[in-house]
């Protein structure tokens, strides 16, 4: 079966919101839950999970950071280190705990951060940050510019999430944003959302892979579908970018890597990537200064991977689709594409995550 230029009918990963009114357990820790963000500043508050499912006291040494505008650079509201989580599983962090346990009127507040959600702030993204591995754990907004973060903002609302992916990064289908009228809230509780509505994230992955088999010059492509722009197409907005593990380099080349963001799809969410002019390119590219590290370059030795570039500094990276066992050098293997063509079968309709399957 080929990919290309298809109408093939991709849905991608269907993830299914908890419905159970009883909070979930997750395998991932310190989820973002509930960011609300009215009028009132005493009604303000980040609410987090703690996804053991367990009453304990928080060793690791994990803050929660607010990003810069368009920027990877942070700021840090507060450590969690220390802190004592109650057996509802809930951190709850405010402006002030004593206006906001009065307009609650319960004990809601765990910790005071007086510059949490300012005015003016609907638009900010939060975090919660491992500082000792220097990672994100989950997010809430995206770090492009202020201006064009339309789809997080909660000026005069709230954000409720729906469920959980395990994406470190944000996941705007992972949540119910609601903006203006009677703001609803439900400090230290969590349940998703009532009713089968599954949440679908759609990431993109690889569908073909060509090497020409010729001498000289031979064309390549690398032919990509994103499932969320199958229907007339769409811009690229998230920050993917196709790159190559060389041989068997365990880290990607960032220095030949094409940029994804704000590229077109064709109307059915296909996009070609390739190494100079030929039938049904999109994009031409090459690796700068002569280099040979281009996704569209292999020799067919190599792995091809999408990857998300989480805070623009290449510096955090995660595979979200891949083509080949990253660290292991392709030749005579069976990820070996040289002089070949490479199909993904119908079946495989989501990303990989960066885990190959040859079948």
């Amino acid at each position: 079966y080929t990919y290309k230029r298809s109408t093939f009918n991709y849905v991608g990963a269907v993830i299914v919101p908890p419905y159970d009114p009883i909070v979930p357990c997750l395998t991932k820790t310190y989820v973002i839950t509930e960011v609300v963000n009215p009028t009132n500043p005493d009604a303000r508050y980040i609410e987090i999970y703690n996804g053991g499912c367990k009453s304990a006291t928080i060793e690791d040494p994990t803050k929660i950071i607010r990003y810069e505008e368009g920027k990877g650079d942070f700021e840090i509201l507060c450590g969690l280190q220390g802190v004592k989580i109650r057996s509802d599983g809930f951190i709850i962090i405010c402006r002030n705990k004593q206006k906001t346990n009065d307009f609650y009127g319960s004990n809601i507040c765990d910790i005071e951060v007086p510059d949490l959600l300012p005015i003016g702030g609907g638009k900010g993204t939060y975090a919660v940050y491992d500082t000792y591995g220097n990672t994100r754990i989950d997010t809430y907004g995206s770090k492009d510019p202020t201006s064009t973060r339309a789809e997080q903002d909660i000026t005069n609302g709230r954000a409720d999430r729906l469920t959980v992916s395990g994406e470190s990064y944000w996941v705007l289908e992972e949540w119910n944003i609601v903006r203006g009228g009677v703001l609803v809230t439900d400090p230290r509780e969590w349940d998703g959302i009532v009713g089968p509505r599954p949440i679908i994230v759609n990431h993109p992955i690889i569908t073909e892979i060509y090497d020409e088999d010729k001498a000289g010059n031979p064309y390549k492509f690398v032919e990509l579908y994103f499932p969320a722009c199958k229907n007339g197409g769409c811009t690229i907005t998230k920050p993917y970018k196709l790159c190559l593990y060389k041989g068997a380099q365990t880290m990607p080349s960032i220095n030949g890597a094409f940029d994804l963001q704000n590229k077109q799809t064709d109307s059915n969410g296909f996009l070609v990537v390739c190494n100079k002019a030929g039938s049904g390119c999109d994009y031409i590219h090459t690796a700068p200064n002569g280099a040979q590290d281009g996704p569209a370059q292999s020799d067919g030795h190599d792995q091809i991977a999408i990857i998300f570039d989480s805070d623009g500094n290449d510096t955090h990276e995660t595979n979200i689709d891949v083509f080949g066992k990253i660290g292991e050098d392709g030749e005579d293997t069976d990820h070996d594409f040289e002089d070949a063509r490479c199909i993904r079968k119908i079946t495989k309709t989501s990303n990989n995550g960066g885990t190959w399957d040859p079948d």
